[in-house]
């Protein structure tokens, strides 16, 4: 069981619209990796890109989702690849053919914001996972 109620964060997250940069699938995983943590990564992720095209670039930048997680969770989290899936563990995968980040929600289901909102799948591919280290 997740720490710090991931429910009840993710319940907070389900009415806040997409947003490129400030309310999209990077930045809800990296908001409950601060909120379970303490980190300050939300903070270091701000004003990096505002639609996707920019979001695709900054991205890229970095070598993938993957290599931008690494570096971005394990300098702001602390977070390193997780060694086994867990409820609240970050996670990168594959929803509708798309890459995203999201939140590991249940043993079978991801969580993750898309343009519709806040999306709970079983059908998202996850690629990588970054074990969340709860503060409490």
């Amino acid at each position: 069981m997740a720490c710090i109620q991931l429910t009840a964060f993710l319940a907070g997250q389900s009415a806040v619209a997409f947003k490129w940069g400030v309310a999209d699938c990077a930045t809800l995983a990296i908001g409950w990796a601060d909120e379970a943590t303490g980190g300050v990564g939300l903070a270091a992720w701000a004003g990096h890109y505002h639609d996707e095209a920019s979001c695709a670039a900054f991205v890229a930048g970095y070598g993938g989702f993957a290599a931008l997680a690494d570096r971005h969770l394990g300098r702001h989290n602390g977070i390193g690849r997780a060694e086994a899936q867990a409820v609240g563990n970050i996670v990168h995968c594959l929803y509708g053919g798309v890459e995203v980040m999201g939140v590991r929600s249940s043993a079978d289901m991801v969580s993750l914001r898309s343009a519709r909102g806040l999306v709970h799948s079983r059908m998202a591919l996850v690629l990588n996972e970054w074990g969340v280290t709860c503060r409490k």
